[in-house]
């Protein structure tokens, strides 16, 4: 078998060859910071590079709520009466607003805000699932054990005000929008994408069929 002459080719010079890791290095190091940004929609975002810190602007939940369907009452009057009379209800959207009076209830669903003025003698402060009562002829016992403020979701709880979401530099994932949308957010400043350019050079190169030629890509 005949021995590969070597002495004039390119392995002559597989000392110089640097690794993959070292070489995105020495690029990174001579590759221009990207300076210039542009504001786009969120459903625009992914991928996307942020030029801004984000903060929140609102409270997230924006309101004490409800975390379960069932009933929402004092817990103080729950210590006296152990029965409550159901006095109206409140929904997503539509939130019940009244004072409450002693040893009365009303029916909540998931997410309905829990709307407490400082004036009200008997704020409704805890929540029970309705798998957790009997009821009767509109009013309901509670067969479980109960805890002051069970079941409710506090306002600010995940997110609170002018809290810092995402820092500038920053990634956007898919996951990462749903977030920003949670807090109002539908407009973003990302940095511009790189342009890249690609050339190919050599006497070789060709782009139709000629022989002893190769395709450009």
């Amino acid at each position: 078998m005949q021995k590969m002459n070597t002495k004039n080719t390119c392995y002559n010079s597989m000392d110089l060859i640097i690794n993959v890791d070292k070489a995105k290095k020495l690029l990174m190091n001579f590759a221009p910071r990207a300076k210039d940004h542009e504001y786009i929609n969120l459903d625009r975002a992914a991928d996307r590079v942020l030029a801004q810190t984000i903060r929140s602007q609102i409270d997230l939940p924006t309101h004490d709520n409800s975390a379960v369907d069932g009933y929402a009452f004092n817990f103080e009057n729950f210590l006296k009466y152990k029965e409550f009379k159901i006095v109206g209800e409140s929904l997503p959207g539509k939130p019940f607003s009244k004072n409450l009076k002693s040893g009365q209830a009303i029916k909540i669903y998931t997410g309905a805000l829990i709307l407490n003025k400082r004036t009200y003698k008997h704020p409704i402060n805890t929540v029970v699932m309705k798998e957790e009562i009997s009821e009767k002829e509109n009013t309901i016992k509670i067969k479980s054990k109960v805890e002051i403020g069970q079941n409710i979701r506090r306002k600010g709880e995940d997110i609170i005000k002018k809290q810092i979401i995402f820092k500038k530099g920053t990634k956007l994932r898919a996951v990462d929008l749903g977030y920003l949308s949670s807090v109002g957010i539908n407009k973003i400043k990302v940095f511009k994408k790189l342009k890249i350019g690609i050339f190919s050079s050599g006497n070789e190169i060709n782009l139709s069929k000629k022989k002893k030629k190769i395709y450009d890509f």
